[in-house]
């Protein structure tokens, strides 16, 4: 199976659409009380393919987009107790659930990494849900380090 790492074209919109429509459905299973289904916004995903600072890869297999990643370029924020750097945010990552472990996701990671290297960017940084135990798994395998935590209390 040839996968190849690309940066995503007009032409991939639909299929990637298709993916995130799947996507949020896991994670609304994963989180129902944070998160919900949803349509991701084709607006956004243009901006960021437009932008000189973002990018979106997509990982296609036999003419079929079955990964999508969303990569940010940002800054720490601009308090005196805190280093300045430009660092990588890695916004989303996922892959159509027939082509997992198939090493399809660490050729987006892999890409992501090579990314934020030539944008000269300090780190490559990460949310994921507690309950995503596999991704949890996947990104502690690849190299990340819990840096934070998050706790939420209901009030």
């Amino acid at each position: 199976m040839a996968v190849k790492i690309r940066p995503m074209s007009a032409g991939d919109m639909a299929q990637v659409l298709a993916l995130y429509r799947e996507f949020y459905g896991e994670m609304a299973a994963l989180a129902p009380k944070y998160v919900q289904k949803a349509e991701q916004d084709e607006g956004y995903l243009r901006a960021v393919c437009e932008s000189d600072e973002d990018e979106v890869f997509v990982a296609e297999c036999d003419g079929t987009v079955v990964g999508v990643m969303v990569l940010q370029s940002q800054e720490t924020p601009p308090y005196d107790n805190m280093v300045f750097y430009r660092y990588g945010c890695l916004m989303d990552i996922m892959v159509a659930p027939q082509y997992r472990s198939k090493g399809i996701g660490k050729g987006l990671l892999d890409a992501a990494k090579s990314w934020c290297r030539e944008q000269q960017l300090s780190y490559l940084e990460l949310e994921v849900l507690k309950s995503n135990k596999r991704a949890m798994e996947f990104y502690l395998r690849e190299g990340f380090l819990e840096e934070t935590v998050t706790m939420r209390m209901g009030i």
